[in-house]
């Protein structure tokens, strides 16, 4: 949204009506602080007024009443003049407007003395003086056309044509409130109880927490433009555009008309006193109103129904329009809710008073009960009747329900019956419950009590049962039956004392004498110790011996309960155990060998069965491992202790035969070797007989290898096999012989190089290896070069190629029992000869700007190869080949280099300084000067092309005053001087600076800016008629500017003299208000107006004159009037009245306004054209006095 668009059409809207609207506020007000006569009316009537002495020209805007004081201050705030104060009544008015900067004020406000000032385009001014000093207090406050203020608990609100703002510091800092403001134009505030009200183009909007969050409440308000708000005893009202008033009793949840007797439409304005209510209208005049506006609405915004804590559903729906409605209900009574759409109607229900949003409560017939309720409109002039038909059903209460039967203690023949109460007791109060038993029995029990007890029922016979609810209309139907229940008796067993049987695996033993119940009912066992024994029908099953609790039970039936059970203990014995060890195998002897008892002993008993050996010469035991001590009979013995189901057995033995053992040898694998001449190694791993007996060894291959004892003499390289033998003796056999194969491989060849000196490049030369490699073989080394492009080799001799890395290869090939050794590599440098550089002193230089100089005379290289240049001053010179590019003033440092070749190494760098002696700089360019702010113009340049060597700073000199301003950096190209007159024209000079002196002092003028004149307001200039121009030399002269966008100010703008006039004015013209020059920057393409305000009322053939090609001629965009002291130019960016025809942002407008000595002679003249740039040139304007009282212009 274009905030700015919609504020322009605002204030053309609000000024257009101002001169009527600020007249009927001024008195209104008035009024309500010193009184007027009025006719009193029960609605709307015009009221009759007393006129005082207001401001001069009665056109007024805003007014405040400061009570605080005796009599009341009166304030007034007015459309272009400012403020008006008054301590006398409004006898005497005197204006007020120290500090303020904009004199178009819309609202004033008052809080504990201080005095706030809403304005168009400058925001919110303050005073804490009673207007004697006014300051801006806009931080924060981004929209500057304020058209209300109000103030609550010391927190003031502007409403703007940007929305809503806020201040909690007294204006210090604002902030935007306007979440749920979708609509920015605010032309009214109102506070009540801390609701805050917004009256808008877009309705009215509603806040209850200071603006945080506002909602539109607009219901029932069907004029949106809200100029006007207006709040007393809670009630809210609104003027509108087209709609006149309208009220809300409810704070804006709804509206309705309040226009009895009020016969315009559009009411701009609206005060409360004493519960009187003033609308002041466009065209009509002010009306009064002693009765609260009171409406001729007589419409329900809601009406309910309810029984107890729920609601009855209305048909149809409730709608203000609809007028008969029906609901069915169950209920003695019930509660009627009327609301009325507005609280100044009259409200009955049944011809009974009745009070809004009130429930009354209506006693219900059964049948039909019609209720009337009727609304009589505050003004009396219409009543709506609605009529709402309840029918109140009659019904007998629901069935209980979920009815359950418990049996009572057995033996007592008792059933308690439980019920869940019905849900719906019908159409009155339940009063009990009954009871009744099939095929017997029955119980009765009160509201509140949802069970009940049935006695003397038979045992073993099944009884069920129903429930039936009562209240006084009837009984409900009979519940669902419930479950069956059957009472019971009860019964005891005995048991009589069992025998002590022994314990066999599966044993079984037969209960004996049984069980009997009193019941006569048969009897079952079971096992209490299931570890022990088991029980099936009447016999006992052995688990293990030990206390065997047999357990005895009666279940019952239909006519008993379950017996109590009864137990006995019967004592299972221990049995007899014996051991069964089958025959053991033979074992063939080894030494320490052992082998395990297979098959094992067994036994009755859990325990386990143990050994022991009866012959430990032979063999000895340890569990079931036998460990053979020599050849002979081993006797093992087996035992096994008691358990708890077994006694001990006795000790069982058997006989196991140990013959004589078998030799083996274990001869594990040998590691390979490698031959060298003498060379032996040990046997290892040594081989080993199971006999534990010595092995001996041989050799299987004598020209490969021989043994003595472990030890092995290497031969030659090949296979060596090697035999492992044992003899045996009483106890072994002879072992098997066992070879391995050991591989002898070729022994390891490698050759020494020793490091060989450098040596320097000459061409054909050569040099001797040395010292030369030798190999571990002994066998002769053989060399070759692997750079060849750098050296070649025959036998020893090393022949040098070029300089670089030689690289000497050492090879020696190997025989029968010598592998070939691995290359080695021997690097010999060759190096580069030495390469050295003369380089000249060189002359010194005078700066020029881009100048080149050669060097001279040039470097050499004793090398003769080309030298290169560089510069290592890149600041102060640059080198492109031989030439030197000067940059700036100082030391130049020229370095010379030779990279070498591939035979000549890289010279070292040589270098050599000049001077380069800085000269005076050019002048700066393209000065150009901004007004920054009051006081402050900011001027900018670019440097000149010369620096005559490197610019150190700048300096910048206005005029008039010779005020002098420097950069920061001293560099930099831009300055802002400060402490400038408010409202003088200046022009600024710049010049630049080195070592050499100023760009002036080198002959080079400086450059003159363009004009500048700060001000206080970039859109306001108040200017002094010059001398020598008649009556109104000395005279204040106000220029102003709007349109061409927010940010279209005055670049410079002043006041002059005829004289300064470039071409002179016709003779016949007089200038008594002298000449204006000045310029606007920042203007988009849109028209601007240029408003003069002159001392004295222009006389009758005042025109306004332009130069143009040197040629006077008057302006076509300008309008004036006899007698005014006004007079308003139309420009646009480019276009009428622009001096240089550009669209740039800048109006160029010198001119002046004359008046013809003939009024009527206009020969001579020729029109200016207003749409071709190129014939805008100068404006002449005729300065005139600017009364108080104004037409609207926008």
């Amino acid at each position: 949204m274009n905030t700015n668009a919609v504020t322009v059409d605002v204030v053309r809207f609000w000024r257009g009506r101002l001169l009527f609207l600020a007249w009927l506020r001024w008195v209104m007000e008035f009024c309500l602080v010193w009184g007027c006569a009025a006719a009193t009316s029960t609605a709307w009537a015009l009221d009759a007024w007393t006129q005082t002495n207001g401001p001069p020209g009665g056109t007024f805007t805003a007014f405040a009443v400061d009570s605080s004081t005796t009599p009341s201050t009166l304030y007034v705030g007015t459309d272009g003049g400012g403020v008006f104060k008054s301590t006398n009544g409004g006898a005497q008015w005197s204006a007020v407007n120290t500090g303020l900067t904009s004199r178009y004020v819309y609202t004033l406000a008052i809080d504990s003395g201080t005095l706030y000032a809403g304005t168009d385009g400058g925001g919110v001014f303050k005073s804490v003086n009673g207007g004697t000093q006014w300051n801006a207090v806009n931080t924060g406050l981004t929209s500057r056309y304020v058209r209300a203020l109000t103030i609550d608990s010391g927190t003031l609100y502007a409403g703007t044509g940007g929305g809503v703002f806020k201040s909690t510091n007294g204006g210090t800092q604002w902030n935007a409130v306007n979440t749920g403001l979708t609509n920015s134009q605010v032309f009214s505030l109102a506070i009540g109880s801390g609701t805050l009200y917004a009256g808008t183009s877009g309705g009215v909007f509603k806040s209850t927490n200071g603006g945080a969050q506002w909602n539109a409440v607009n219901t029932g308000l069907t004029s949106s433009y809200v100029y006007t708000l207006a709040i007393d005893s809670g009630t809210l009202y609104a003027g509108t555009n087209g709609g006149s008033v309208f009220k809300s009793t409810n704070g804006g949840t709804q509206w309705t008309a309040a226009n009895t007797g009020l016969t315009n439409g559009q009411v701009l304005s609206l005060a409360i006193d004493s519960g009187k209510l003033y609308a002041g209208t466009n065209g009509s005049g002010v009306f009064k109103s002693t009765n609260g506006a009171v409406s001729s609405n007589s419409q329900l915004s809601n009406l309910t129904v309810s029984i107890g804590s729920g609601a009855a559903t209305l048909s149809p729906s409730f709608s203000a329009t609809a007028l008969t409605y029906s609901a069915t209900v169950q209920s003695a009574s019930a509660t009627v809710t009327p609301t009325a759409w507005i609280n100044d109607s009259v409200l009955t229900v049944n011809g009974n008073a009745a009070t809004s949003g009130v429930g009354v409560p209506v006693a219900l017939n059964p049948g039909v009960n019609s209720i009337l309720v009727q609304l009589v409109s505050g003004d009396e002039t219409t009543t709506t009747t609605y009529t709402v038909n309840i029918t109140r059903q009659v019904i007998a209460p629901d069935m209980p329900t979920n009815v359950q039967a418990v049996a009572g203690m057995a033996g007592s023949g008792q059933v308690s019956v439980s019920w869940t109460p019905p849900t719906s007791g019908g159409t009155s109060a339940l009063t009990g419950f009954i009871v009744n038993g099939n095929p017997s029995g029955g119980c009765t029990a009160a509201v509140g009590t949802n069970s009940c007890t049935v006695s003397g029922l038979n045992f073993g016979t099944s009884h069920s049962f129903m429930v039936t609810a009562t209240n006084a209309d009837g009984a409900s139907t009979t519940s669902v039956v419930s479950n069956a229940v059957v009472p019971q008796n009860t019964q005891a067993i005995t048991f009589p004392a069992q025998g002590s049987p022994n314990y066999s695996v599966n044993g079984t033993y037969s209960i004996n004498p049984l069980a009997s119940a009193s019941s006569g009912l048969g009897v079952t066992y079971s096992s209490s110790s299931p570890t022990i024994c088991g029980v099936s029908g009447t016999s006992m099953n052995m688990v293990s011996a030990g206390a065997c609790i047999v357990a005895a039970n009666q279940g019952g039936n239909v006519a008993y309960v379950a017996a109590s059970q009864v137990t006995q203990t019967v004592i299972i014995q221990r049995g007899n155990n014996t051991i069964t060890f089958p025959p053991q195998g033979s074992q063939p002897y080894t030494q320490s060998g052992s082998f395990a008892l297979s098959p094992v002993a067994t036994g009755e008993s859990s325990q386990p069965v143990t050994y022991s050996s009866t012959t430990p010469s032979v063999c000895t035991i340890s569990g079931t491992l036998v460990t053979k001590q020599a050849v002979g009979t081993c006797t093992i013995a087996a035992n096994q202790a008691a358990d708890n189901n077994w006694s001990a057995a006795p000790q069982t033995t058997q006989s196991i035969s140990i013959t004589a053992g078998t030799n083996t040898i274990t001869f594990p694998a040998q590691g390979g070797q490698t031959y060298f001449t003498g060379g032996s190694f040990t046997v290892n791993p040594v081989a080993t007989a199971s006999s534990g007996l010595a092995v001996t060894y041989g050799s299987s291959t004598p020209t490969v290898c021989s043994v003595s004892g472990t030890n092995v003499q290497m031969i030659s390289a090949g296979t060596c096999t090697i035999t492992a033998n044992q003899a045996g003796d009483a106890t072994w056999g002879p072992a098997t012989p066992v070879p391995q194969n050991v591989t002898i491989a070729k022994g390891a060849n490698t050759i020494t190089f020793p490091a060989q000196a450098a040596q320097t490049f000459a061409a054909n030369g050569s040099f001797a290896i040395n010292p030369l490699a030798t190999a571990t073989s002994g066998l002769t080394v053989t060399y070759t070069s692997t750079t060849a492009s750098i050296c070649t080799v025959a036998g020893t001799t090393v022949i040098m190629v070029a300089a670089g890395t030689c690289t000497i290869a050492a090879d020696q090939a190997g025989n029968g029992n010598w592998v070939a050794a691995t290359q080695v590599l021997q690097n010999v440098q060759v190096g580069q000869r030495t390469n050295t550089i003369t380089f000249p002193a060189q002359a010194n230089q005078t700066f020029v700007a881009n100048g080149t100089f050669a060097i001279n005379p040039l470097a050499t290289a004793s090398s003769n190869l080309p030298i290169t240049y560089s510069s290592l001053t890149g600041s102060v010179c640059t080198v492109a080949s031989t030439t030197v590019t000067m940059v700036a003033a100082g030391t130049c440092n020229l370095a010379a280099d030779q990279a070498g070749d591939s035979n000549w190494d890289a010279a070292v760098q040589v270098t050599r300084a000049l001077s380069i002696t800085g000269v005076t700089p050019g002048a700066p360019t393209n000065v150009q000067a901004t007004p920054a702010g009051p006081g402050q113009v900011t001027v900018t340049w670019t440097a000149p092309a010369n620096t005559g060597g490197g610019i150190t700073s700048y300096l910048v000199t206005a005029q008039p005053g010779g005020q002098t301003c420097t950069p920061t950096p001293a560099t930099a190209t831009t300055c802002t001087m400060t402490g400038l007159t408010n409202g003088q024209t200046y022009t600024f000079a710049v010049e630049a600076m080195n070592g050499a002196g100023s760009s002036s002092s080198g002959g080079n003028p400086p450059a003159t800016s363009n004009p500048a004149t700060p001000l206080v307001n970039p859109q306001a200039f108040t200017g002094t008629v010059p001398a020598g121009a008649g009556g109104n030399a000395g005279a204040a002269v106000g220029v102003t500017v709007s349109g061409g966008g927010n940010t279209c100010v005055f670049e410079h703008i002043t006041v002059l003299s005829v004289s300064s006039a470039s071409t002179a004015p016709p003779s016949h013209l007089n200038f008594p208000n002298g000449l204006l020059d000045f310029a606007l920057n920042g203007c988009d393409a849109s028209d601007v107006q240029v408003t003069l305000t002159l001392p004295s009322p222009l006389p009758q053939g005042g025109r306004y004159w332009k130069l143009s090609h040197d040629v006077w001629a008057p302006y076509a965009n300008a309008v004036t009037q006899a007698g005014s002291t006004t007079v308003t130019l139309s420009l646009r960016d480019g276009g009428p009245g622009d001096d240089d025809g550009q669209v740039n942002g800048r109006i160029v407008d010198p001119g002046q306004v004359a008046v013809a000595t003939n009024p009527a002679d206009t020969s001579g003249t020729t029109a200016v054209p207003t749409l071709s740039p190129a014939s805008i040139a100068m404006l002449a304007l005729g300065l005139a006095w600017f009364g108080w009282k104004r037409k609207s212009r926008r």
